[in-house]
């Protein structure tokens, strides 16, 4: 089991340099393209609460701060189901918390994009999809769990 496990992180791990270099492929092709401001901080309805502003095109810091984005959600993924375990109203068995990490890593490398997008331009329809990408998620994941949790749980009548 452990073998399975050190197999799905490295496999993620995988993903997620793949995905990084291609964002960074995508950052390098379209340069010119490319804005000053670099998106910090947001919202989770998906609006742009910080920006950092640099006096050239943004092609080294957005390149950094994807992979930043990348390796936070790996973190995440690998660790956060993890803490839902010790938690005492959640009972979550050992294949339950591998489709919470694929959730939790799908749902940060979907918003990567999406972040990748913002590097390029900004509207208030880019945040409406963050808003979107969120919602789902959440629910997905939030659901996933208290069924989880809920279906171990016998209720029983006096």
């Amino acid at each position: 089991m452990i073998k399975k496990h050190f197999n799905l992180q490295i496999t993620l791990l995988v993903i997620a340099s793949m995905i990084w270099c291609l964002q960074a492929v995508v950052i390098l092709i379209f340069r010119n393209r490319l804005r000053t401001a670099l998106p910090a901080q947001f919202y989770f309805n998906g609006t742009v609460v910080y920006w950092f502003h640099y006096q050239e095109k943004i092609v080294i810091p957005g390149i950094l701060f994807l992979g930043i984005l990348h390796i936070g959600g790996l973190l995440l993924s690998w660790f956060l189901p993890n803490f839902l375990k010790i938690l005492p109203l959640i009972k979550i068995s050992i294949n339950q918390l591998t489709l919470i990490k694929k959730l939790i890593f799908c749902w940060i490398e979907s918003l990567s994009w999406l972040i990748c997008w913002y590097f390029f331009e900004y509207n208030q329809y880019l945040a409406v999809i963050m808003l979107v990408i969120n919602l789902v998620y959440l629910l997905i994941l939030i659901s996933t769990i208290s069924y989880f949790s809920f279906s171990k749980i016998k209720l029983t009548r006096k």
